[in-house]
Parts: C-alpha cells; structure tokens; sequence
C-alpha cells in the first residue's frame, strides 16, 4: 500500500471511532425507560394486548 492508501485508512479509522464515541454519548444520555430497541416480539405482543383492551371496552359499551 502507498502512503495515500495508509492516511485514508488511518482516517477512517479515527472517523469511525469518532462516531462510535458519539453514539454512546447519545445513548448514555437516553433515560432507560425511553430505550426505544424493541424486538418484533415485543411489538406483537403489546399490539395484540392493546387490541385486545380495546375490543373488550368497546363490547363493554355497547
């Protein structure tokens, strides 16, 4: 490899660790209960519950 080749690396490189350094500033500075990486799982589960409730009140005021 030439120099050229060796300093773009070397900035990517320290890019790349830049970002990575931001992004755990901006998750360490997000609430645990705001943590927004939810699985599909999850996602159905709390989809059907509410759909669930919310057939169920309206059956109840009918």
């Amino acid at each position: 490899m030439d120099d050229e080749t060796k300093t773009l690396l070397r900035e990517i490189r320290d890019l790349q660790r830049e970002q990575l350094e931001l992004t755990r500033k901006i998750y360490s500075g997000v609430p645990p209960w705001l943590n927004w990486h939810f699985s599909l799982r999850q996602v159905l589960i709390v989809v059907t519950v509410v759909a669930v409730v919310l057939g169920t009140l309206v059956m109840v005021n009918r």
